[in-house]
């Protein structure tokens, strides 16, 4: 389904003392039952995310209340720490889910509104060069930004997929002219933070 139509919820969940492991279980139920939802990922902790934590990535219908309809139907023991609500930009095309090992580094600006373009246009031009690079595998998933246009500022979020930590480690030396435009990103973003993952349901090998 194309990505254009959907609204996209992040949340980051926890369920201690259990581990991700029953909170993905749980989590899998209840989407079971949840009409028009789409589980694009649940990702759990490397570095920065708590074992007893869960990241989830979900497409629902335009006009859903997704952080509502979360809560409600989550047990009482999980905790929501945060819910927020985005929309695609230039990637992700589709909301297909997500199936490919490795690593998935999820990346948040504090951006004004004013500077959300700005970011999309630098990234997606900075991608160019960014990915055609041999020394390194690398793609970035999706950069989503917040599904309320009225507010003032909001957080913007980069899901960018590594084969491995090596990769992550020489992408952060890319072309010039991808560092130019990811410097320009990086200034008009009040805040940056990044979390280390993998996916919570790996691919069959």
């Amino acid at each position: 389904m194309s990505a254009s139509d959907r609204i996209f919820l992040f949340a980051h969940l926890r369920c201690a003392p259990r581990g991700w492991q029953v909170l993905n279980e749980r989590v899998s139920a209840l989407l079971a039952d949840w009409p028009g939802a789409r589980r694009v990922g649940s990702f759990m902790g490397v570095f920065g995310i708590g074992n007893h934590e869960l990241f989830l990535l979900l497409s629902l219908p335009p006009g859903t209340d997704g952080a509502a309809g979360l809560r409600g139907r989550l047990p009482a023991d999980v905790e929501v720490l945060s819910a927020v609500p985005l929309a695609a930009t230039v990637r992700p095309l589709s909301d297909a889910p997500l199936t490919r090992a490795g690593l998935y580094v999820f990346r948040f600006f504090d951006v004004a509104a004013t500077d959300v373009d700005e970011v999309v246009t630098l990234s997606n031009t900075a991608w160019e060069t960014f990915e055609d690079d041999a020394r390194y595998a690398s793609q970035p998933m999706g950069l989503f930004r917040p599904a309320d246009a009225t507010a003032p500022r909001g957080p913007m979020l980069l899901l960018t997929w590594y084969d491995s930590f090596n990769s992550w480690e020489l992408s952060r030396s890319p072309h010039p002219d991808a560092t130019a435009n990811f410097n320009r990103r990086r200034a008009l973003s009040r805040s940056v933070i990044a979390y280390a993952t993998r996916l919570a349901d790996p691919p069959a090998a």
